[in-house]
């Protein structure tokens, strides 16, 4: 699980990089600060919208500060998919505020569907190659 995690981390930024040469580092600060404050609002509003509906019983600054810091995550990751699937800003905009909402649940998705697209890759490798072998034969 921490394996695909950290493929997922590294993964995404290197697919913009090789497919547009769009990279992590050419992003201006403004754009990471907006980036980061529409995840961190909507990590915020999750924390309160959990508050008021009692999932959490009471006020615990770790709590929030956890919740915030997974959501700034979450939307940046998003917001890589976003430059890589070439959405407008605002959709961009939209889908990370979002994100920054889901927070972990966010992140599971993701990891979904990574899961599929890998075992998607792998099935069509292993099934090629066992053509090829037996093409070989």
């Amino acid at each position: 699980m921490i394996g695909l995690f950290l493929l997922t981390l590294l993964g995404i930024p290197a697919i913009c990089l090789a497919e547009d040469m769009k990279s992590p580092e050419f992003y201006s600060f403004t754009t990471y600060l907006w980036v980061i404050t529409l995840a961190a609002t909507g990590g915020l509003i999750s924390y309160l919208d959990k508050l008021g509906r009692r999932k959490i019983t009471r006020y615990k600054t770790l709590r929030l500060f956890q919740e915030i810091v997974v959501a700034m995550f979450t939307g940046t990751v998003v917001f890589f998919i976003c430059e890589w699937a070439e959405f407008s800003q605002l959709i961009t905009a939209a889908c990370v505020a979002v994100a920054g909402h889901m927070g972990n649940r966010g992140l599971l998705f993701l990891e979904t569907i990574v899961q599929r697209r890998l075992r998607i890759v792998v099935e069509e490798h292993y099934d090629g190659s066992k053509a090829d072998n037996q093409d070989s034969r």
